[in-house]
């Protein structure tokens, strides 16, 4: 039986272990728990063969993994050798035996990251006295810097086999990560991965006995519980985090350029707003906003960076309304199934037009002086209306080299919208730009400052308002020397994807 080699990575307190678990209980699956870290003592030797690996699995934890098609490495930078471990029994398999090799890394949000190791090194290691702090803090990014730089290493090696994931998209949206997952390995999902937290009793997970046998079932809403806990560190945290990354500042990118062949999310980069940004010598012929917001078509089109109406831009079914995340996603997965179904048409108690299933809003038809219109008929003008710019949105995505761009004031890794992108439209090329828009004086401890992500399809940014209570589309703030600056920061990314002296094709 040809076997895959699936290497589980990320840093410590990243999700790596929760993953681990979910793949354990699958009965084709089986996991090594930090084969190096958990023997660093001994100082083993990297694994030669699938052989040797069936043989010390079987002599160590007396289980037979011979008739199992993925053998699961889980390892995480905690010890600064165990990465290069990982890669040479990988390197040395492939030599020897016909193996696939499959990387699943898993990133979280650094400042969380970093929050929830002071919590287990208090908690589990016997640190009792570690405190949040600067010096605490400083080590944790030179620590983490290392580490991700030793992932991105072997992941260079083999990006069109790597995964990446977000500890928080796994955890806001399980099922849809664990099928990602599992279409990534070739494999169906198993119906006792949507529970693993009550299997533990069949695990065959070996190396650690106490917590991926026992595992606990992270939510979202634990997270956000965890996160008001940390609030009491909100001020400090705030403070040593742009300190803490001023040597970032001098790093011209955090990973190496990987070749174009990469197929997922292969890399990130932890990197200051206000870093050089990659240029790309291939423009992009059109920009699709993907909501959720009127950001993405209003200010590309100020700064010329997109054609106004009337000089040919069409307008697009995200253009013009205030439409959630997830509805974006499950509108394109599904060919904008039930959009335009009236039974889902409303006017609310706000005198807005909504949409009772996406929760989209109107907000443009929904004016004083114009919802009459769209209301009247059953709502006849607004399908019309939005009815074209569907069609528009097929029309632009024929053209393939699209910037998608979709704006939020939360946090949002787009990693199942990029999933659904690839899938729908697998000759289009494309880059879904992402942009977090947040008031630092009403900064919330759940997301801190979020670090920049990026991979072949993907670019995150985290962009601060220029103050607190900014409203973008009201003249007398996006016209001040503040809103100027603010649009200036949002050209400066565009100038990337398409040269700032020049219109879109």
């Amino acid at each position: 039986m040809k076997k895959t080699i699936v290497c589980l990575l990320g840093l410590p307190r990243s999700g790596t272990t929760m993953t681990a678990a979910v793949l354990d209980v699958h009965p084709s699956c089986n996991v090594w728990f930090e084969p190096w870290n958990t023997r660093r003592e001994t100082k083993p030797e990297p694994l030669k063969s699938i052989s040797e690996f069936v043989d010390q699995y079987y002599n160590i934890f007396g289980l037979d993994v011979r008739d199992l098609s993925h053998l699961v490495l889980k390892e995480t930078t905690s010890d600064h050798y165990c990465i290069e471990w990982i890669s040479k029994c990988v390197e040395n398999m492939k030599q020897v035996d016909d193996v696939e090799v499959r990387i699943i890394w898993i990133v979280r949000e650094l400042n969380h990251a970093y929050l929830s190791r002071i919590d287990g090194a208090r908690k589990w290691w016997g640190h009792h006295d570690l405190k949040v702090g600067k010096e605490s803090y400083q080590h944790y990014i030179d620590f983490a810097y290392t580490g991700i730089r030793q992932i991105e290493e072997f992941v260079s090696r083999y990006s069109d086999k790597t995964l990446l994931l977000s500890y928080e998209a796994f955890l806001q949206n399980f099922e849809r990560t664990l099928s990602e997952i599992m279409v990534f390995l070739d494999m169906q999902v198993d119906d006792r991965q949507k529970e693993y937290h009550k299997h533990f009793k069949k695990s065959k997970a070996a190396g650690d006995q106490g917590v991926v046998q026992n595992p606990e079932a992270p939510t979202y809403a634990k997270v956000l519980k965890q996160a008001e806990k940390w609030k009491k560190h909100s001020h400090l945290i705030s403070e040593i985090t742009w300190d803490g990354f001023q040597k970032m500042q001098s790093i011209e990118r955090f990973v190496h350029n990987v070749q174009e062949k990469t197929t997922e999310y292969y890399t990130e980069y932890m990197r200051l707003h206000g870093s050089p940004v990659q240029k790309y010598s291939k423009r992009f012929k059109h920009i699709v906003s993907l909501g959720n917001n009127c950001i993405p078509r209003t200010i590309p089109t100020r700064k010329g960076f997109k054609k106004t109406k009337n000089e040919g831009e069409l307008t697009l079914p995200f253009d013009l309304s205030v439409t959630p995340y997830m509805a974006v996603c499950e509108l394109i997965e599904t060919d904008f199934r039930d959009f335009l179904n009236v039974d889902y048409l409303a006017v609310n108690e706000h005198n807005k037009i909504v949409h009772t299933k996406y929760h989209i809003v109107f907000n443009h038809e929904s004016d004083p002086n114009e919802i009459a219109r769209y209301v009247a008929d059953n709502f006849a003008l607004l399908k019309e209306k939005y009815e074209k710019r569907v069609v528009n949105f097929y029309q632009y995505l024929k053209d393939s080299d699209i910037l998608f761009i979709c704006t939020y004031a939360r946090v949002v890794y787009p990693i199942e919208l990029c999933s659904i992108l690839r899938r729908k439209f697998p000759e289009l090329n494309f880059k879904l730009l992402s942009l977090f828009f947040f008031e630092p004086e009403a900064y919330q401890i759940e997301y801190f400052y979020p670090q920049k992500l990026s991979s072949d399809f993907i670019d995150h940014h985290a962009i601060p308002y220029p103050y607190k209570g900014y409203e973008w589309y009201k003249p007398e703030h996006f016209e001040s020397e503040a809103g100027k600056s603010f649009e200036e920061k949002i050209a400066q990314i565009l100038s990337a994807y398409i040269p700032f002296e020049q219109k879109p094709l």
